[in-house]
């Protein structure tokens, strides 16, 4: 259970910097290469790995550890 608040937490924080950055959801999914549908399972804490990770933080143009921060 608590593996499943930190993965919503860190969804959280992408979604806080894909709006902080003016980036929609379509255009961080569009530069990630992915679909939209993968992008909001992501945002909800889903499928993210630590290279999705790194990946996510290039998207939206931040230091991969300010999504793990708490």
């Amino acid at each position: 259970m608590e593996s499943k608040l930190k993965e919503a937490k860190l969804g959280k924080k992408i979604h806080h910097y894909h709006r902080q950055k003016a980036i929609s959801q379509q255009q961080a999914a569009d530069r990630y290469g992915c679909s939209l549908r993968w992008w909001q399972e992501v945002e909800h804490g889903r499928n993210i790995t630590i290279l999705v990770l790194f990946k996510v933080a290039e998207v939206l143009g931040v230091e991969a550890w300010l999504l793990l921060k708490a």
